[in-house]
């Protein structure tokens, strides 16, 4: 893949700033549209959500439960 930029060159802000303006860009394009089965596995979880199937955790009780 060509560079466009010379990341090497960059500062650590300026990283961030392309970075910024890259996600602007992306977030506004018509192409980022999840596909149809993330939004059935949202779907699903909601459904078992609501039926009380399934119970929400604090990201701090997820986390901790990851490092395990």
């Amino acid at each position: 893949m060509k560079e466009i930029v010379d990341l090497k060159k960059l500062d650590t802000s300026q990283k961030l700033e392309l970075i910024d303006q890259l996600w602007d860009e992306i977030r506004s394009s018509e192409e980022l549209t999840p596909p149809n089965w993330h939004l059935d596995i949202l779907k699903e979880r909601e459904t078992k959500y609501l039926a009380g199937d399934e119970k929400l955790i604090d990201w701090e009780t997820f986390k901790k439960s990851m490092i395990k």
